[in-house]
């Protein structure tokens, strides 16, 4: 009997479901899914509702994970927002996606402090940022100045607490991610299908970090670039992505600019975000409407240090990212 045959269809009541995940893309969709311990059967969205809905549990907790339809274009704060019109027992929403890196001069001396493709960025507090913060690239690229717009309400105590435990896990070596993405790949394999296509680490070589004045050459690769403008990085010894903490930033705009990331990385950042955003207040991440009592975290996958980022990159950030907040947050 396949994994997804032992999953019981219960049908549980809109109040049951305490927890929001959001999914834009349909990479961060297949890889969210895959984490559910059991699937639920699917109750009718509210009247003015427009989400898709996939409900499971994960460990204890009923879990919601939302996601526009396949003509839809909704940012994560649109999609939790019409979330909590139909769930109204939601605690706290989690955003899993993927993101550009803001990561500092390689260190030369331990390489898994380096942020790489694949890696993980949790969103943490620090110091007057509640871990996730909104800046303009608009006014970046007009005057040079770099401005915050505002910031997200700290995260509960509770996915806080969570955060503490993970990192410590981690540094005893407890962490569960190798385990759950070979549950992935059961999975998979017992529907008959290969595990998310492109979700493969491409190997050390095509994770380049170029000098921060160079411009990009040529289309969604760096076949065209110059070679001797690559950062000196050292060799991991390891393909196990690692997990990383600190700040994530959001604009309307994607990071694409190594500049603009160098100087994000100056007020400790760690990753920027790349969900799509139609809404400069993206109210799941600012202290606005319905999360100024019920906030939330947010974990980014890193899919690129520079300039590039393709689909394929997207895929393996996301799929090691999703592991990282089913454990951290249960």
């Amino acid at each position: 009997m396949s994994m997804y045959q032992d999953w019981a269809a219960k049908k549980l009541g809109y109040e049951a479901y305490t927890i929001g995940w959001t999914a834009i893309l349909k990479a961060e969709l297949e890889a969210s899914r895959l984490l559910l311990d059991e699937e639920h059967e699917l109750l009718p969205p509210g009247e003015k509702d427009g989400n898709n809905y996939i409900l499971g549990r994960m460990g204890l907790h009923n879990i919601v994970i939302a996601f526009p339809g396949p003509h839809a274009y909704a940012s994560a704060a649109e999609l939790m927002e019409n979330m909590l019109q139909t769930f109204r027992n939601i605690r706290f929403g989690l955003l899993v996606g993927v993101g550009g890196a803001a990561p500092s001069l390689p260190n030369l001396e331990d390489a898994s402090k380096d942020i790489r493709l694949g890696d993980v960025v949790v969103s943490d507090p620090n110091g007057a940022h509640g871990g996730l913060l909104q800046y303009d690239l608009d006014d970046w690229r007009t005057n040079g100045e770099f401005h915050i717009k505002s910031t997200l309400n700290k995260p509960p105590g509770l996915l806080v607490k969570s955060v503490r435990l993970l990192r410590s896990d981690q540094s005893f070596g407890r962490g569960e991610m190798g385990r759950y993405i070979q549950r992935a790949i059961a999975i998979k394999k017992a529907i008959g299908q290969s595990l998310i296509d492109g979700c493969q680490y491409p190997g050390q070589d095509q994770d380049r970090l170029f000098e921060a004045g160079y411009q990009h050459v040529g289309g969604d690769d760096c076949s065209k670039c110059n070679a001797k403008m690559v950062e000196r990085r050292l060799q991991r010894d390891t393909k196990e992505p690692e997990v990383h903490y600190g700040l994530i930033a959001s604009a309307k705009k994607e990071l694409r600019r190594a500049e603009v990331r160098d100087k994000l990385h100056d007020v400790s950042l760690e990753g920027g975000e790349a969900e799509r955003c139609r809404d400069p207040s993206y109210g799941l991440r600012y202290p606005q409407r319905s999360f100024k009592t019920n906030p939330g975290g947010s974990n980014r996958g890193i899919r690129a240090a520079g300039e590039e980022a393709s689909i394929g990159t997207i895929k393996i950030s996301q799929s090691t990212n999703s592991r990282v907040a089913k454990r951290g947050s249960f």
